[in-house]
């Protein structure tokens, strides 16, 4: 069956901005490394044997329900036995072994007194083996030697007889053997209290650690995430190589099916939207076992393939380009939950091509075994992870260590500082929480870059800071500065140019203080409470801009100075007697004029 459920995005809400000028540094998240996987097995021998010396070319293969070896007292035969362990589960596993203790049981109960036998790597067995045709006996193991009355040596309690066979299980493996052989026979053949009849079953305890399992780089927290189920699916069947969509079903599934032995691999297509401005970093496959591992696992491999079509089948499949990822073989079974693929270059490179879609293949690395087979739940999601670039900046304000902020202008109505420190305020938007900075761009009015810098980041929506102080900065000069926001993949928009100019300079002039209602002493006016105009002038001085007053000493205010160059204040005396205003000419930048004006005047009772 196809699947032609739509694929879907799911987009945040905040508005996309136009992406900025590339950032040159992009850190990129490391997968982190995992510890290697401890696990313990039971094997049991996949084969056995024994040879007769009176019978040297007939094979025992797998036949009989016990293993003799020694001599037979009663008819003189004298026997060897063989066993063989499958080390299958191990193959491709990259596993080391790192313990294994072989365990032979008795087929009949202890006679009371015996002599001792021997446990013997050996070549290789197979139906074939006869006394004729007896195998190498390559290395000694381990032996039960002299004679003993019963229990014998080492009982565990449950007559049995135990050997390490740790290092030839790791030479094999790292030979690439699948199978290894061990044979048994007795100390002096001669002897007939040698004879013993051992079980043909044969259990081996293995430990052993696999190498950590594959990380995906980590993600950011700040991206964006939207979840794409498949547009399109399909089941493809060995046994049923030429109809498209065969047994689809409910679950996916994919493998050798341990009942009919067919095999199955399946095809998922997913579409991707247009991001827009937005960029596309990271994509993952979720997929969800359904069915639980039998024993051990043969892993499966998660591959870009051809475009998934109505028309695919087994015999038409959809070409299989690369593999991306999957799970490896395992001589356990892994833990239950999600598997997740990082499928990211794949993706992106087909985004770049243009393509808006991607189709992804899954198949057994064993299909001959049905440990490869695996059932999923329905619609596997592919993970996107994006980004948007950050928003314009906003509440620009300039300032320095004298003088209050200032919202950004530019032209005539640019403020200009007293000092020669410029402190530079914006807000970065980001619509994704972070992390964002700022990158600050500084240059005089005429447009000669004097220094950008890149502030730390923070997470959005942040507001920053930054000093422009600098021995280039010189009295009388007009400067201007903007700023952007960056995250770690792309460049928000520039925002406007502010300007600012230096002046150092303090006014030349000394304010002329004049009042109708308070004349200079030593005439007096008013009176307590009655309000009495004050006018400030500076003798037409352009550099005068404002003025700032004290009456006593007391608070002190600030007062623009009208086009004319003048300022009127008011003032009502709460007392009577002597007064002094003080007035101090102010310019553009804030500085005040060294000398103030001291205005003496009485107030009558």
């Amino acid at each position: 069956m196809l699947a032609l459920a739509a694929g879907t995005l799911q987009l945040s809400s905040a508005p996309a901005t136009a992406e900025g000028e590339p950032v040159a540094a992009e850190p990129q998240p490391v997968a982190t490394e995992g510890e290697p996987v401890a696990g313990a097995t039971t094997l049991t021998n996949d084969a056995w044997t024994s040879t007769s010396r009176q019978l040297p070319t007939t094979s025992n293969w797998n036949g009989g329900w016990s293993l003799p070896i020694g001599l037979d007292e009663s008819t003189g035969e004298l026997n060897r036995s063989f066993v063989r362990l499958d080390l299958d589960r191990f193959t491709g596993t990259g596993a080391d072994i790192t313990r294994a203790s072989l365990r032979l049981n008795r087929a009949e109960a202890c006679r009371g007194r015996e002599s001792g036998f021997e446990f013997w790597l050996t070549s290789k067995i197979n139906a074939r083996t006869t006394w004729e045709r007896e195998p190498t006996w390559s290395k000694l193991l381990g032996s039960y030697p002299d004679t003993w009355s019963c229990p014998p040596p080492g009982y565990d309690g449950y007559d049995s007889f135990h050997f390490d066979v740790t290092a030839p299980l790791r030479e094999a493996l790292a030979r690439g053997d699948r199978r290894v052989s061990f044979g048994m026979r007795s100390t002096d053949e001669a002897d007939p209290f040698g004879r013993f009849h051992l079980s043909t079953h044969v259990h081996v305890e293995v430990s052993y650690t696999t190498p950590p399992p594959a990380q995906p780089p980590a993600i950011p927290s700040s991206l964006a995430v939207s979840r794409l189920v498949p547009a399109a699916w399909t089941q493809i069947s060995r046994d049923h190589p030429d109809i498209p969509n065969w047994s689809g079903g409910i679950y996916p599934t994919m493998g050798r099916d341990p009942d009919t032995g067919d095999r199955t691999r399946l095809y998922f297509r997913y579409e991707v939207p247009d991001l827009g401005d937005d960029r596309a970093l990271y994509a993952r496959l979720l997929l969800r076992p359904q069915s639980s591992c039998q024993d051990y696992e043969r892993g499966f491999a998660l591959w870009e393939t051809e475009r998934l079509t109505a028309e695919t089948t087994w015999n038409n499949k959809a070409r299989w380009i690369r593999e991306l990822g999957g799970i490896p073989a395992l001589p356990h079974c892994s833990t239950p939950g999600p598997i997740v693929i990082d499928v990211t270059d794949a993706l992106l490179e087909a985004l770049a091509a243009g393509r808006q879609e991607i189709t992804f293949g899954l198949r057994s690395r064993d299909e001959r075994d049905t440990h490869g087979r695996y059932v999923f739940e329905p619609s596997p999601e592919l993970t996107l992870h994006y980004n948007r670039p950050p928003g314009a900046p906003a509440e620009l304000k300039t300032s320095s260590r004298r003088k209050q902020p200032t919202p950004c202008v530019s032209g005539d109505e640019r403020p200009y500082l007293p000092d020669l420190s410029a402190i530079v305020y914006a807000t970065v938007p980001d619509s994704a929480g972070g992390p964002v900075s700022a990158r600050w761009q500084w240059e005089t009015l005429a447009g000669e870059r004097l220094d950008e810098r890149v502030t730390s980041a923070n997470y959005g929506p942040a507001t920053f800071a930054q000093d422009f102080g600098d021995a280039r900065v010189t009295d009388g000069g007009v400067y201007r500065w903007r700023v952007r926001g960056e995250d770690p993949w792309a460049a928000g928009e520039w925002s406007q140019w502010c300007e600012y100019g230096v002046d150092l300079t303090r006014p030349a002039t000394t304010p002329i203080v004049s009042s109708a209602t308070y004349p200079p002493s030593p005439q007096a006016g008013g009176g307590p409470g009655i309000a009495g105009e004050f006018t400030f002038s500076s003798t037409g001085d352009p550099d005068v801009t404002g003025y700032r007053y004290s009456l006593d000493w007391s608070t002190w205010t600030d007062v623009p100075a009208l086009p004319d160059g003048t300022a009127t204040v008011t003032i009502r005396p709460t007392s009577a007697g002597d007064k002094t205003l003080v007035v101090h000419s102010a310019d553009r930048a804030g500085n005040f004029s060294l000398n103030p004006r001291m205005y003496l005047f009485t107030v009558k009772a």
